[in-house]
């Protein structure tokens, strides 16, 4: 049986039932579901076979979706965050006392974030009226989806949409906002 290709608006209704999707961003393809379905988060994590002490990176359409679930920004951090999104950086952020414990790094208690630069995946967001989860579109420690072909093998996800990435060369960077320290660099 092949992987069911979905428009948005199908996007949208999977995700509202707690399916899982795939849908193009910059570099890879992101698995996505509802942030705030815990059942649909477990489902993240058991199908990429991924330990939950990792984490999951949240996308929004803009930062005002993002904004509740992360702790007050301080006028330089709004700077920088804004300077950088839409785009292909995501910050590691303090949560707001708001934000769902499951999406919180178990280990230091902050969310990551980002406003994809990828349209389609914008356009989701925004048509949910939420952010949605974004990982990279692949099992834990093997090489994400970056091509339709890719994402056309998957097993086990509700569907896909079927838009290529942008083109870039790997998952977004990530930057810790309060050390600034680069967890990742993208190549």
């Amino acid at each position: 049986m092949s992987l069911a290709k979905l428009n948005i608006n199908q996007a949208i209704k999977t995700i509202n039932k707690g399916g899982l999707i795939a849908y193009p961003t910059e570099g890879v393809f992101g698995l996505g579901v509802d942030p705030f379905n815990p059942q649909a988060i477990e489902q993240v994590y058991q199908w990429k076979k991924r330990p939950q002490q990792l984490g999951l990176i949240l996308i929004g359409a803009n930062l005002n979706q993002i904004a509740p679930l992360i702790a007050p920004l301080t006028p330089s951090q709004q700077r920088r965050i804004q300077a950088s999104w839409p785009g292909h950086i995501t910050w590691i952020c303090q949560a707001s006392r708001e934000c769902p414990p499951w999406l919180l790094n178990p280990v230091d208690q902050t969310i990551a974030v980002r406003v994809c630069l990828h349209p389609t995946a914008r356009t989701l967001c925004r048509r949910l009226e939420r952010p949605i989860v974004s990982t990279s579109a692949n099992r834990h420690r093997c090489k994400p989806a970056v091509s339709l072909n890719d994402v056309k093998n998957l097993k086990g996800i509700d569907g896909y949409l079927p838009v290529p990435c942008l083109g870039m060369a790997s998952p977004s960077t990530i930057r810790h906002m309060i050390t600034g320290k680069t967890i990742r660099a993208s190549s």
